[in-house]
């Protein structure tokens, strides 16, 4: 049994490198073997490579979390929305894949600010996350797109941005209602997912 549960947490590992000193373990790209079971690797890999690539900036996986950045190329709301949905589709695959972990967190680097367009008085978030709950239900066809996607856009957080006392430090929390209002009515009939 012992044997089983290590093979198991070195395949969940795969791509991540020994460093944690700021809490958790650094993930490289590992291009998809095929194998049935996806790696924290391999959905870097998803993420850099493709139609809609993203310019990940880094990866960390910390107990059954994930944390992303990528810098963002939207000077839009239409092109922001695709760039979560980049991150929802790679993340449903890799739950598709049996990869483990339950939670991923996007945070969003060289983001937009109050130029950009279509994104309130907020721009761009600084972070959201994904809950392996919606992306199994996307996968399972219980949501739909536009409904995965809405999901994770009602977790945006707008840190340190005067958001009426919604700032938040754990990546997670601190979405602003009235920054949302723009993004999330245009997820009404945007296809980001």
């Amino acid at each position: 049994m012992l044997a089983a549960t290590g093979s198991a947490a070195a395949a969940a590992l795969a791509g991540c490198t020994g460093d944690s000193s700021d809490g958790g373990n650094t993930v490289t790209a590992t291009e998809p073997d095929g194998d049935g079971t996806a790696t924290a690797g391999e959905l870097r890999w998803l993420l850099a490579h493709g139609d809609g690539a993203l310019d990940v900036r880094s990866m960390r996986v910390d107990g059954d979390r994930i944390d992303v950045t990528f810098a963002s190329d939207a000077d839009d709301l239409t092109a922001f929305l695709q760039e979560i949905g980049k991150v929802l589709n790679a993340y449903a695959r890799y739950v598709d894949s049996d990869g483990s972990a339950t939670r991923l967190v996007g945070h969003v680097a060289d983001r937009a600010t109050t130029d950009y367009t279509g994104g309130g008085e907020y721009g761009q978030a600084d972070r959201f996350h994904v809950e392996r709950e919606w992306a199994v239900r996307f996968n399972d066809g219980d949501l739909s797109k536009r409904e995965y996607l809405q999901k994770a856009l009602n977790t945006r957080a707008y840190v340190g941005r005067g958001t009426g006392g919604n700032e938040s430090t754990d990546g997670v929390t601190g979405t602003s209602a009235a920054a949302n209002d723009s993004e999330s009515s245009t997820a009404s009939t945007t296809e980001g997912a």
